[in-house]
C-alpha cells in the first residue's frame, strides 16, 4: 500500500527546522538584548593589528587614510594628525569610558596625545582631553606638584601648598613672584577666563600679548551700537 499523505515530514527536516528556528529565535534574542543593553552597560574593544580600514563591529570608520603609514600591515600608525573614527551605540548612555592602548613614540614633533568627541557638527568643533603631553612630563616633571580638584599646579619655586590660596591670588592678580601672569602662567586643557577692560580710547589697539594653542573661544561685549570686530594673529606654526 502506498501512502500519498503530504503532512508526512521527514524527522530529520523537522529536527532541522526546529534548530534553525531555536537559533534563530537566540541570535534575535541577543540583538534585542544589546540594542536595549537591559543592565545599563555596553562593552566592546577593536584591535587594529587586522585590516585597520574594516567596517567592523562598533569603532568603524578610521579617517582619513592619508594621514596613516599604510606600509605597515599589523598596526595603526599615525603620521598626522588630527584623525577620526566612529562609535556605533545601540542606545544612548550617560557616560562613556573608553581605555587605549598604544606604544610611546611620542616626538617633539608630535607631543601630545588627545581625544576628544564632536560637540558641534556646524562647526566641527570637538571637546579634546589629554591623554598624555610630553612637554609636561620632560619640563616640568621635576617642578613642585599640588594637586586639586580635577587640576594640578607645577611651580618651579614652592609658593603654594594648596589650590585655593592659587586661585585666591590669581583672581586678584596677584600671584607670588609674578609681575606679570602672561609671562609666568601658563594653561593647558583649564578653562579659564581672560578678562580684559579697555576704555573706548583704546579700541582697535588691544594686543593681547599670549601664545595659543588649541581650541579657544571668545566672547566680547560692544558697548552701545560699536559692533565691529576686526582681528589680526600671527600663526606661530606649532
Amino acid at each position: 500500500m502506498i501512502n500519498n499523505n503530504k503532512n508526512d515530514i521527514n524527522p530529520f527536516k523537522k529536527k532541522f527546522r526546529i534548530v534553525l528556528t531555536v537559533v534563530f529565535l537566540l541570535l534575535f534574542l541577543a540583538y534585542l538584548f544589546i540594542l536595549l543593553s537591559p543592565t545599563g552597560t555596553f562593552k566592546f574593544k577593536r584591535d587594529f593589528k587586522d585590516n585597520i580600514f574594516s567596517s567592523r563591529g562598533f569603532i568603524t570608520d578610521i579617517r582619513p587614510g592619508i594621514r596613516f603609514d599604510l606600509e605597515t600591515k599589523n598596526s595603526l600608525i599615525i603620521i598626522a594628525e588630527p584623525v577620526y573614527f566612529s562609535i556605533f551605540s545601540p542606545r544612548n548612555f550617560d557616560n562613556v569610558k573608553l581605555n587605549i592602548k598604544y606604544r610611546n613614540n611620542l616626538s617633539n614633533k608630535t607631543p601630545i596625545v588627545e581625544l576628544g568627541i564632536l560637540k558641534d557638527k556646524t562647526s566641527n568643533s570637538y571637546q579634546l582631553k589629554p591623554i598624555e603631553n610630553k612637554i609636561i612630563d620632560n619640563n616640568f616633571s621635576n617642578w613642585d606638584k599640588v594637586i586639586g580638584d580635577n587640576v594640578s599646579l607645577f611651580q618651579k619655586n614652592k609658593n603654594y601648598s594648596n589650590i585655593e590660596d592659587f586661585f585666591n591670588d590669581l583672581e586678584n592678580n596677584n600671584l607670588k613672584d609674578c609681575d606679570n601672569i602672561n609671562k609666568c602662567l601658563i594653561t593647558y586643557n583649564y578653562l579659564n577666563e581672560l578678562k580684559i577692560n579697555f576704555n573706548e580710547k583704546d579700541i582697535g589697539n588691544l594686543v593681547i600679548d599670549q601664545d595659543f594653542r588649541g581650541s579657544h573661544s571668545f566672547y566680547i561685549y560692544f558697548p552701545e551700537n560699536k559692533n565691529e570686530l576686526k582681528i589680526n594673529y600671527r600663526d606661530l606654526n606649532i
